[in-house]
């Protein structure tokens, strides 16, 4: 697998409309298409194809909750970059975030959001991480 597949898999499963405005431009950081999937691996169903899957939403969700998904969506997202030989910019990612979330005490919680996703582990193949990403879009 290499960062053109994370780019293509992120076009191709990741609604336009639950990504970051920053994901979409050609000049943003080329971390943000293993960012984005790592969304869309921890995202609930219901909130799949919701503006920032729907953790934007301070009336539904605690603050807690949207940094532990944020948290667990940058764990996936590193384990991309790494799989595709680019850790470098799994660092990049962590750099360009927010310190508050960076260094957050999530109590465990990240953890059980991967585990209930089965995203404990994530494919290192292109073709078995398109088989997850289809699962999440059709269930």
């Amino acid at each position: 697998m290499t960062l053109d597949d994370l780019h293509e898999l992120c076009n191709h499963y990741v609604p336009v409309t639950s990504r970051h405005a920053n994901s979409i431009s050609y000049t943003s950081a080329a971390w943000w298409p293993a960012h984005e999937l790592g969304h869309l691996i921890v995202a609930a169903k219901r909130d799949i194809g919701k503006p920032m899957f729907g953790i934007d939403d301070d009336s539904r969700y605690s603050e807690h909750y949207r940094r532990c998904m944020e948290i667990a969506a940058m764990r996936v997202s590193r384990r991309l970059l790494t799989a595709v030989g680019r850790r470098d910019l799994a660092d990049d990612e962590a750099e360009d975030t927010d310190l508050a979330t960076r260094y957050y005490d999530d109590r465990g919680d990240v953890k059980v959001i991967l585990r209930k996703r089965r995203a404990l582990k994530i494919p290192r193949s292109r073709k078995r991480l398109a088989a997850l990403l289809v699962a999440r879009v059709t269930r």
